[in-house]
């Protein structure tokens, strides 16, 4: 199964590609069962593979999930390949089997060099399939969305730096990183322009009003 999450809640926004029985993938997300997926969110979170049994499972619905996944024919080992891209986009490609000890364990260490590839390619692949050949949105630092929002509301630098307790250099600083980023030209094209792509939190105030 590959699974990949573009942004904080997979709720919000999955892209799933997978072997797993059609009716487990719809209890899984009927269920809701990301917010007790332990393993699959660790997934999202490491930087290398790792074995499910290296992730420990504690509370009641942690055991009650995977004991139900047992029972809809999802595999009793499992390996977690985290993927990333060069923009920070993550994903995962899980490995279940019904292999068990040193089979296991030879199965794994004898085709990890091939999960690595096939999950790089199944990223690249829904990266492209979900956001086109265009790249993703800047990202900007908490400082830089803050002194846009005020820009956003129509504050000059001085009334900014007074507001955030800034100096007034560090403002036109982050103004200008944050302009740069958007390739704007004016700190009130790049205001707007990240209100569009929702990097605010919030959107313009209406001017029509």
């Amino acid at each position: 199964m590959f699974g990949a999450r573009y942004g904080h809640e997979p709720q919000k926004d999955p892209f799933v590609k997978t072997t797993y029985p059609p009716l487990w993938l719809v209890r899984y997300l009927m269920r809701q069962y990301w917010r007790v997926d332990k393993i699959g969110m660790q997934g999202f979170l490491a930087t290398t593979p790792f074995d499910w049994r290296d992730v420990p499972i504690s509370s009641h619905e942690e055991v009650e999930f995977l004991r139900d996944a047992r029972a809809h024919k999802v595999g009793k080992s499992g390996l977690i390949v985290p993927l990333t891209d060069r923009f920070g986009r993550r994903g995962i490609l899980s490995i279940t089997s019904d292999k068990t000890g040193a089979e296991w364990e030879a199965f794994k260490a004898d085709n990890l060099a091939d999960f690595l590839i096939i999950g790089n390619a199944f990223h690249t692949r829904g990266v492209r399939d979900v956001f086109g050949e265009a790249p993703p949105p800047p990202k900007l630092s908490p400082r830089e969305k803050e002194v846009l929002s005020w820009v956003a509301e129509g504050k000059e630098v001085p009334d900014i730096a007074i507001i955030i307790g800034l100096s007034e250099h560090t403002v036109r600083t982050y103004i200008k990183s944050a302009r740069l980023k958007l390739d704007c030209t004016t700190q009130a094209q790049a205001a707007v322009k990240a209100d569009r792509l929702s990097l605010l939190g919030k959107s313009l105030p209406d001017k029509s009003a």
